[in-house]
């Protein structure tokens, strides 16, 4: 064996191509690790990670048979990482943001149900190894506000498949969302994903700074990228409801008051910030970004 092909090797490289954004040669590589060595956690990991990042592939993320099928794979492979060790936090993990993946592109109700009923066991099980992994408190702010913002047909069928719903809300997810920031303050995912759920909670001004602050954090892989264009777009957004908001303070005061005529008579100052943002490509927001693996 060429040592260019050595288990070791493959695994670096595929962590160098996760890091550029080509997941569909990070998939080629962990798929050698894993051919490799079956039984390497740390391998079975990495290829669902890279499995679940292809679903946003823009050819992909159209497709959502294709996609859909991808999340599946990744499912498989993170199952094969909990049969291995399943008092591995990263593996519940892993398994959790693959059945989120699969919800994602799901077409039947009853299934994103069960992928989510799932979901949440596989966080419960992350959490009880690992109270502070900031990955499993991440994917559990998600959930928190995804189950806060249910539709009513969705809440049906949990109704009907499980009894009594169980609320998710907006409190605990920001609860999370700080503590993983507390955690891991570098990371972008944490602070771009609270300022996606203020932005929808109508909070622009503090949705306005951590997505500023999210911005210029480093990108770990394909995922936070797609947040950093994310938090561009937030950025955006949030400004232009702020200046809207301002202007309908001074128009209460009317047109004839004092403060009136001394704001019209001050030229307009520009946000520098906000210009810049206008020159960038917004995007679509995104789904649950899965964890990098980590060397085990």
């Amino acid at each position: 064996m060429q040592k260019s092909e050595s288990f070791d090797n493959l695994i670096k490289e595929g962590q160098k191509k996760n890091e550029i954004g080509d997941t569909l040669s990070a998939v080629e590589i962990f798929t050698k690790a894993v051919e490799r060595q079956p039984m390497n956690q740390y391998a079975n990991i990495a290829l669902s990670k890279s499995l679940s990042d292809r679903v946003f592939e823009p050819a992909i993320f159209k497709n959502r048979v294709k996609a859909k099928a991808l999340a599946d794979e990744a499912i498989a492979r993170a199952l094969k990482a909990v049969e291995i060790d399943k008092n591995s936090c990263q593996a519940h993990v892993c398994l959790a943001v693959a059945y989120g993946r699969a919800q994602m592109f799901s077409n039947e109700n009853r299934e994103k149900v069960e992928l989510g009923k799932m979901l949440k066991e596989s966080l419960d099980n992350a959490l009880k190894i690992d109270p502070n992994d900031d990955m499993a408190l991440h994917v559990m702010g998600r959930y928190e506000w995804s189950m806060a913002n249910l539709s009513g047909i969705t809440k049906v069928y949990v109704k009907m498949m499980y009894g009594a719903l169980a609320p998710g809300s907006a409190e605990n997810a920001e609860k999370l969302f700080k503590r993983c920031i507390e955690l891991k303050p570098n990371r972008l995912i944490h602070k771009v994903e609270l300022a996606k759920m203020l932005f929808d909670l109508k909070r622009y001004e503090e949705a306005h700074k951590f997505a500023a602050e999210g911005r210029d954090l480093p990108m770990e892989d394909v995922n936070s990228e797609i947040e950093r264009k994310n938090a561009v777009e937030i950025i955006r957004k949030s400004a232009l409801k702020m200046s809207r908001s301002s202007r309908g303070s001074f128009r209460r005061f009317g047109s004839g008051s004092a403060l009136s005529k001394k704001v019209k008579s001050r030229t307009p100052l520009k946000d520098a910030s906000n210009a810049d943002v206008q020159q960038q490509k917004s995007a679509a927001l995104a789904g649950v970004q899965p964890q990098q693996p980590r060397k085990l």
